[in-house]
C-alpha cells in the first residue's frame, strides 16, 4: 500500500487497497488519519452509535451498495500519552439505533488509536499573582485536553463478493478483480452526535496524490535547497534536497545590472543598501510518521539571473519594434520635407 495515500486539504489522508486470504476471502484495506479531539467510546452493549466517535462506510460495487457502521471502543492505556482502541463493525440498516440482537461483523477488523501530541500548541500560560493560581495553565490544560490531534485509522472490510468468486470452482480466479476500477468506497469518520460534521469524509473536495521527494525536487529552482529533519534527530540524519543546476541563458550585462539596482520592498533594502541576504524559511509538518522540520533557503542570484534572460530575449523584439517605428517616422518626415 506504499505511495497510494491521498491527502486533503485539512490533512487529512486515506488509501484503499485490495487483498485475499485463502481462508477467509477477499477484503479492502483503508489506512489513512484526521484531525479530531477527544475520542469519545462506545460503552459495551450500547445500541446507538451516535454516542460514540465512529467510521460510516459504503461500498458501491456490481450493482449492490454495502454499508457498515464502526464505534469506538477503548482498550486499557498502556502507560504512554497515545489513545488506542478498535473500530465494532456492524452492518448499517439506516436507523439511528442498531438492532438488539446485532452482532459484529465476523471478519470486520478496525483499529482507530490518537497521538498524544497537539497539532496546535496550547496558549503560553500567564500566572494570576493575586491568587498565587495560574489561570494561563489551567487554560493550557483545557486546551490540551480539547486539542486536536492526529488520529490514525486501519480498516478491513470483508466483501463477500470476493469470497464467493475466491471459493467458486467453475470459473478461474481474476485477482485484481477487472472491474474494480469500477467499485467505489466513501469512508467517512464522524463525532458523537446524529447530525455531527463528518470529522473527515473520503468525498470532500480537493484530495490529491502526496507529492514524493522527487516531486519536491524537480519543482525547485537553481540555486534552492530544502531539508527535512525528523523533529529530535541530529543534523546528520536530515536529507537535503537542491534545485538542478542549469546552463544559464545568456543575457546582457547592463540588463542584468539594472535587475539588481531594482529595490526589493519586501525584503526592506534599497538600491543603496547592502545586498539582501538569501530568502529562508522553515516549518514543521504534522505526518502519519511524526512531526519533521522543513528548512528553506532560496536563491536570489537565480531569480536574477533568470529574469535578465527573460528580459535579454524580449529585448531584441522591443529594440526591433522601436528601430521600425522610428524607420516609418523617418520616412514620413522625409516625404514631407520634400514636397
Amino acid at each position: 500500500m506504499a505511495g497510494c495515500s491521498v491527502q486533503y486539504p485539512d490533512g487529512a489522508s486515506v488509501c484503499a487497497a485490495i487483498g485475499n486470504n485463502p481462508y477467509a476471502g477477499g477484503f479492502i484495506y483503508l489506512v489513512g488519519s484526521f484531525y479530531a479531539g477527544e475520542l469519545t467510546p462506545r460503552e459495551r452493549g450500547a445500541l446507538v452509535p451516535a454516542e460514540a466517535h465512529r467510521a460510516r462506510i459504503s461500498l458501491d460495487m456490481r450493482g449492490a451498495t454495502y454499508r457498515w457502521i464502526a464505534p469506538y471502543e477503548a482498550m486499557p492505556p498502556q502507560g504512554s500519552a497515545a489513545v488506542r482502541g478498535r473500530l465494532t463493525g456492524f452492518v448499517d440498516n439506516g436507523t439511528p439505533q442498531l438492532d438488539a440482537r446485532a452482532r459484529p461483523v465476523r471478519d470486520f477488523r478496525g483499529w482507530l488509536w490518537q497521538n498524544g501530541q497537539c497539532r496546535d500548541l496550547p496558549p503560553k500560560p500567564t500566572n494570576q499573582t493575586s491568587t498565587g493560581t495560574s489561570v494561563g495553565a489551567l487554560t493550557g490544560e483545557a486546551a490540551a485536553t480539547d486539542c486536536l490531534r492526529r488520529t490514525h485509522y486501519s480498516i478491513r472490510l470483508p466483501v463477500e463478493l470476493f469470497r464467493e468468486a475466491l471459493f467458486r470452482k467453475d470459473e478461474r480466479l481474476v485477482w485484481p478483480p477487472e472491474d474494480l476500477g469500477q467499485m467505489r468506497v466513501r469512508v467517512e469518520m464522524l463525532a458523537p452526535g446524529e447530525d455531527s460534521r463528518p470529522l473527515f469524509d473520503s468525498n470532500a473536495p480537493g484530495a490529491q496524490l502526496a507529492a514524493s521527494l522527487g516531486d519536491l525536487s524537480r519543482s525547485l529552482l537553481p540555486g534552492e535547497r530544502v531539508q527535512i529533519r525528523k523533529m529530535g534527530s541530529d543534523e546528520a540524519s536530515a536529507i537535503t534536497l537542491k534545485g538542478v543546476e542549469v546552463q544559464a541563458e545568456p543575457s546582457a550585462p547592463w540588463l542584468l545590472r539594472l535587475i539588481r539596482w531594482l529595490p526589493l520592498e519586501a525584503a526592506g533594502v534599497g538600491p543603496a543598501a547592502v545586498t539582501p541576504v538569501a530568502p529562508t524559511g522553515l516549518d514543521i509538518l504534522d505526518t502519519p510518521t511524526g512531526n519533521y522540520v522543513v528548512n528553506f533557503t532560496g536563491h536570489l542570484r537565480g531569480v536574477e539571473q533568470g529574469l535578465a534572460a527573460v528580459a535579454t530575449r524580449l529585448s531584441w523584439y522591443l529594440g526591433a519594434m522601436l528601430a521600425a517605428i522610428a524607420l516609418a517616422w523617418l520616412v514620413v518626415e522625409v516625404g514631407l520635407i520634400r514636397r
